[in-house]
């Protein structure tokens, strides 16, 4: 009797431990689910119950729920962020850098007149401006890289890489696999932040003098892309005895530099004596969309002997209207304006207008700008942080039929681009499909876009399926987000 009470009960412990054993895979299998780890799921097992097949699936299903909310939610909190980020870039670009701009331009205008010691201290105030302007212009690239958005991440990590080995005693290299996965713009952007901040953090704690940044495929998954960022320091945990001291710009040192500079800026003033304004005076067009930055150009162009303002414009539509009503010798065009940008204007101009010179004025120092504006036809670009010192022999320069660059490496580079186009940045779309693409993401109509431009209303619709159709997308509002991407209009 004690036997056979035995074997039931044993054969009953076997049959439950059977059947409960699917039960507790899933149980084990929910213990080692960690959601920062994504991917663990509870596979089916052999002759599984139909309510444990049941439980795995609803598990399985929860899982894949909450880790989509998961990623839902970490991309709408980097979108959060990055919109802070260029909402701040914004306000640094167009509010701040274009007042320094205006009182770097007026500052210049007024040295001309003023007595050596009160030139001198005019232009020891230049230079604060100046080293003002370049800081918020390098913080506003930190917070919103322009290159990314327009050009992608591999030519901004060549541009974050190229200008990190401008620091003293540093030599960076960047390594690109020619054959790297495709990745979204918030994959894009999270790799560009950690080279940012690795960069940041080499530069504040490794005392290194070789950096090398290397992005290729994941050697265990293929769809994915691996960032390697290497340097030659000391680390964190054991710091040199005798660090290198690299010399730091101190700012004394700029202001005597800038005291340096008046002997010859009073040289070119002294040169410029003798041009008299009249029938061979320089006829200019300035447009900008900024009033102060407008005003502070024509005070300083006017205050030379043989230069003339004769228009104004504060957008690129403006710009090409006045321009075929008062046929300028030269026009001075900001890049970035509503309806119409500083480049599609010069593009107009110079093929309406071929004996009217471009001068692009512009914050962008990215040498892809550069590009796109001789493309367009310009015959210079002067930086606005520049404008006080360059801009007058720029437009010299450029009526003269030259054309006009901050340095001769620049030239070269140009003209060894300028060569071979294949060097050049990749645009989707012509001339044509940007202009309207412009105006469509600044909520015009068909109808206001025709008269615009000056096509027919058909026209307008079927450059804006084309725009859909090259661009993959579904609807305008989609439009608009590339459109800001792409620095057409801003947000």
């Amino acid at each position: 009797m004690c036997a056979a009470i035995f074997a039931t009960v044993l054969a009953n412990g076997l049959v439950l431990r059977r059947r409960f054993k699917p039960l507790e895979y899933l149980v084990e299998t929910m213990d080692r689910v960690d959601l920062t780890s994504p991917g663990v799921r509870a596979e089916a097992l052999r002759d599984e119950p139909g309510d444990v097949q049941r439980l795995r699936t609803a598990f399985n299903t929860m899982l894949d729920r909450l880790e989509a909310e998961r990623a839902n939610a970490a991309s709408a909190v980097l979108r959060a962020q990055e919109e802070e980020r260029a909402r701040i870039a914004r306000d640094l670009h167009d509010e701040v850098n274009q007042a320094l701009t205006a009182i770097l331009l007026r500052l210049q205008a007024s040295a001309g007149d003023a007595p050596p010691a009160l030139a001198a201290e005019l232009g020891e105030t230049r230079a604060l401006a100046q080293q003002a302007m370049s800081e918020l212009l390098r913080l506003a690239r930190e917070l919103r890289p322009t290159a990314l958005d327009d050009h992608g991440l591999v030519p901004a990590l060549r541009s974050q890489v190229t200008e990190f080995g401008r620091r003293p005693g540093i030599t960076a290299h960047l390594e690109i696999d020619d054959d790297l996965p495709e990745l979204t713009s918030d994959e894009q952007l999270v790799v560009y932040r950690i080279a940012q901040e690795s960069l940041s953090n080499i530069a504040r704690h490794a005392d290194a003098s070789t950096v090398t940044v290397s992005l290729a495929r994941a050697d265990d998954d293929p769809e994915q892309v691996r960032l390697r960022v290497a340097d030659d320091g000391v680390g964190l945990q054991s710091p040199s005895p005798h660090p290198r001291q690299r010399p730091r710009p101190r700012r004394d040192a700029r202001t005597r530099a800038a005291r340096g500079r008046a002997p010859r800026r009073a040289l070119r003033r002294a040169r410029r004596v003798g041009h008299g304004r009249g029938a061979g005076a320089v006829r200019l067009l300035v447009a900008d969309d900024h009033g102060i930055v407008r005003g502070g150009l024509r005070l300083l162009l006017e205050r030379q002997a043989d230069m003339e303002v004769v228009a104004e414009a504060e957008d690129g539509v403006a710009a090409l209207e006045e321009a075929l009503r008062a046929r300028p010798d030269v026009c001075v065009l900001d890049v970035a304006m509503p309806r119409m940008t500083g480049l599609q204007a010069a593009r107009e101009i110079k093929a309406q207008l071929p004996d009217t010179a471009v001068l692009i004025l512009s914050m962008h120092d990215d040498e892809r700008y550069l590009f796109e504006a001789l493309k367009a036809g310009a015959s210079g670009y002067v930086l606005k942080r520049e404008a006080d010192e360059a801009l007058v022999d720029a437009v010299r320069a450029v009526h003269r039929g030259e054309s006009f660059l901050t340095n001769a490496a620049e030239r070269s580079l140009i003209r060894a681009w300028m060569a071979d186009e294949a060097q050049g940045p990749r645009e989707p779309l012509s001339p044509r499909e940007q202009e309207v693409l412009k105006l469509i993401a600044e909520a015009h109509t068909n109808r206001e876009i025709s008269e615009i431009l000056h096509l027919s209303e058909k026209t307008v619709e079927s450059h804006r399926g084309n725009l859909l159709r090259k661009l993959g997308m579904r609807d305008r509002v989609e439009l608009v987000r590339y459109a800001i991407r792409r620095g057409l209009v801003e947000a």
